[in-house]
């Protein structure tokens, strides 16, 4: 009885502490006025997404449920972008610099 009570907490404890880590992925590219996806996996849910310019924050989005949000790419070309991404337990990471590209004008831009 012992041997099978301490199976099952070596079984829950592993369930409750080995969640996947925090991983952001840089966009492979952005245009101007373009939705560009912005993809994540592990963490706990829920997110909170920051982009940053010039080490300055220029938009956030919080309370994200899923692994993924459409951003309205409305900086201009030639702005190089650094993501970050919390989680509901305060894992915390980056993504690597990416530049936004040429695209269309038809937005207003920050």
């Amino acid at each position: 009885m012992l041997t099978k009570t301490l199976v099952v907490a070596v079984a829950f404890a592993t369930s409750v502490f080995a969640q996947a880590p925090l991983v952001l992925n840089t966009p492979p590219e952005a245009h101007q006025c373009q939705p560009t996806l912005i993809t994540w996996e592990g963490g706990e849910p829920s997110y909170f997404l920051v982009f940053q310019r010039d080490n300055e924050v220029i938009e956030s989005f919080g309370t994200l449920g899923s692994n993924a949000f459409n951003w309205n790419t409305n900086v201009p070309a030639g702005s190089v972008i650094t993501l970050a991404l919390i989680d509901a337990i305060q894992q915390f990471v980056l993504s690597a610099p990416f530049t936004v590209l040429q695209g269309s004008s038809n937005c207003t831009l920050i």
